[in-house]
């Protein structure tokens, strides 16, 4: 079943996909894992330890604005602050990240979207700045879609009119 517009995964959003199975501790290694050298610890060269849920640096990419998650474990807590540090100038530059869930609701209906997700999920809510419509969101490393021509045809006075959307006739 389609979410609806009271379902709030039918929304415009930007899901982080924060993901609790990747959550390795991204640390360079210093030494080899006793492991060998086919163990995934030391191709990547990082520490490869559980990492803690509340131990991680958030990087935005410049092109979309999502994010990219950098975990690290509790030994490693010196160098998240570091890397913190690094990622807080770059992250205010990057722009609102690019909504990659819902929005397909008003790409195929017409409503008043803004007013019935605002009517669910309260006044506080702001649609993407890049739209409600998942027609309306570019795809990052893509050229934009161009839109759709739209014609109105009237007759007036057994004369044919055609209107194009810059307004031409």
């Amino acid at each position: 079943m389609a979410p609806g517009p009271g379902d709030r995964r039918g929304r415009p959003r930007y899901a982080t996909g924060k993901d609790r199975a990747r959550r390795v501790c991204a640390a360079p290694r210093l030494r080899p894992h006793p492991d060998g050298p086919e163990d995934f610890r030391n191709r990547l060269g990082i520490c490869g330890s559980n990492a803690d849920w509340e131990h991680h640096a958030i990087e935005k990419q410049a092109g979309t604005g999502w994010y990219k998650y950098h975990w690290y474990c509790k030994r490693h807590v010196d160098h998240l602050e570091r890397v913190r540090e690094q990622l807080r100038e770059p992250n205010s530059r990057a722009p609102e990240p690019i909504p990659n869930k819902g929005g397909l609701l008003p790409a195929y209906f017409e409503s008043d979207w803004l007013h019935a997700y605002r009517h669910r999920l309260g006044e506080g809510w702001q649609p993407p700045a890049y739209g409600l419509s998942a027609d309306d969101w570019p795809v990052p490393g893509a050229d934009p879609v161009p839109p759709r021509a739209r014609l109105r045809l009237a007759a007036l006075d057994g004369t044919l009119l055609v209107e194009t959307p810059g307004g031409g006739r």
